[in-house]
């Protein structure tokens, strides 16, 4: 999830980050250097980047809307709590999410028992027990929540990575109820080493590799 420091906190423009869960913690690194270790491998060389519409008017500088100074240093403070958590070691529950992921249809089609009855519609409580381990699309999940970008309905380990995406299955898809009032997403942008933007966020920063450990 992209993350920015706000203005009130002394941010600056370039100050953009990239907040993610991976094994061992959760990192929150300068989103040039991530830009770099992707798009400057020898690999595929990609990146997606699925921007959220915000309320309010839009422009040609602010195509998505303008997202609001309060809701900028909420997310803020939110990535600052999540960053270090350890990542999910429970497997297990992940494996199983992947059987239950389409419980929010279900629930529209049958009524909130059918998802109740696996302990999947949303519970505060049980989500700050679950969140002290986040997988990737878990800590995407629970930043939008408790921002209030989305609605709680089912829990946060609920959340596939394909929930995030325009995929016609995902929970967030375009117009899904999960999105609260004013705010939404449409496709996926590619982002390329051809692209103007990588280039220049690329060069920026200076470089360093990054080193991530697996738990067994």
């Amino acid at each position: 999830m992209v993350i920015r420091k706000p203005k009130s906190l002394g941010g600056k423009p370039h100050e953009v980050y990239l907040l993610e869960a991976l094994s061992p913690k959760v990192l929150m690194d300068p989103l040039n250097l991530v830009m770099d270790w992707v798009i400057g491998d020898d690999g595929e060389g990609v990146m997606y980047w699925r921007p959220i519409m915000h309320p309010g008017e839009k422009s040609d500088r602010y195509p998505h809307g303008k997202i609001s100074e309060e809701m900028e240093e909420f997310l803020w403070n939110e990535a600052a709590k999540n960053k270090g958590k350890p990542y999910q070691r429970n497997v297990g529950g992940m494996v199983e999410q992947i059987f239950y992921q389409d419980a929010d249809c279900w629930a529209g089609l049958c009524g909130d028992c059918c998802c109740n009855t696996r302990g999947l519609a949303y519970d505060k409580a049980k989500v700050d027990e679950d969140s002290k381990e986040v997988f990737c699309s878990e800590l995407v999940a629970l930043m939008l929540i408790n921002s209030g970008i989305l609605d709680g309905i089912t829990n946060t380990e609920t959340f596939m990575p394909k929930d995030l995406s325009y995929d016609p299955h995902s929970k967030t898809k375009m117009g899904s109820n999960f999105w609260n009032e004013g705010f939404n997403a449409g496709k996926e942008l590619k982002i390329t080493k051809g692209d103007t933007m990588a280039n220049y966020v690329a060069e920026k920063g200076p470089k360093k590799e990054r080193v991530t450990t697996n738990i067994v």
